[in-house]
């Protein structure tokens, strides 16, 4: 008697992850996804099949949730990891987890403060804030007037002053990772956290990747991951994506 061997189906390839920073690649900083923006992320996610679309955004849940309300529409979004991926929202921005809350020590929160007394630069008001697992510090402040913030970039452009807050803070507190936010902020959250640890979790299920970011430069958002995904494969890049130039790392070349 022969006995015919069970053929199984063949198995699925992983599926393909693309991963969204917010602010600076979707929209200006501060500003709101457009609808054209949400239209285009919306192309790429149904142009790639089997693939799931996630957002990684520094910004805390209540500060990204009333930016990105053209993409919570028609199931664009799988995942949303606000703060540096400590605080968690489905695709619809209904809250999942925070994975992490930890109170701002005194004697950071004292030298953030001392470094604002003694800076030169232009000050608003407000200059820290944070959701318990991510903070945001700023010489300038959280409300400013427009001139303020034009003098303020155009003085740090000079001065370099966040690279050596960053220097100094990341030495005497090697429980925390510092990250320079935008043009005017330093993020703040507990270390083992940031968007590079997102993307380590996403590789252990595929090997299909992309990130679009556009602060690579040295302590930027975005630096650890393109180093994280360098180790893995070459760099390429995209020219733009409606307003701003958009870097792509891919773990595959293209055919």
């Amino acid at each position: 008697m022969t006995i015919r061997r069970r053929e199984l189906p063949p198995r699925e390839p992983p599926p393909q992850y693309i991963v969204f920073d917010l602010d600076g690649t979707l929209c200006p900083h501060g500003r709101s996804v457009s609808e054209n923006t949400a239209s285009m992320v919306r192309s790429m996610r149904m142009a790639h099949g089997r693939c799931q679309v996630h957002l990684c955004t520094a910004s805390t849940v209540g500060r990204t949730r009333p930016r990105i309300l053209e993409l919570l529409k028609d199931g664009i979004l799988d995942r949303i990891w606000c703060g540096h991926g400590t605080s968690v929202l489905d695709g619809n921005g209904e809250f999942i987890e925070r994975r992490v809350r930890r109170p701002l020590p005194q004697n950071l929160y004292d030298d953030l403060c001392g470094f604002r007394n003694a800076s030169l630069a232009p000050k608003g008001t407000v200059p820290l804030a944070g959701d318990g697992s991510c903070y945001s510090f700023s010489i300038l402040g959280k409300r400013f007037t427009p001139d303020q913030r034009k003098a303020y970039v155009e003085f740090e452009s000079e001065a370099r002053e966040r690279d050596h807050i960053i220097d100094i803070l990341s030495h005497r507190y090697p429980l925390w990772n510092f990250y320079l936010g935008g043009q005017t902020g330093i993020d703040i959250v507990p270390f083992g956290y940031g968007k590079e640890r997102l993307i380590e979790e996403l590789l252990s299920r595929t090997d299909r990747l992309t990130y679009f970011g556009d602060d690579y430069g040295s302590r930027g958002g975005d630096e650890r991951v393109k180093l994280l995904l360098e180790k893995e494969s070459r760099m390429w890049k995209l020219d733009t994506l409606k307003f701003v130039p958009i870097d792509v790392y891919n773990m595959r070349s293209p055919a």
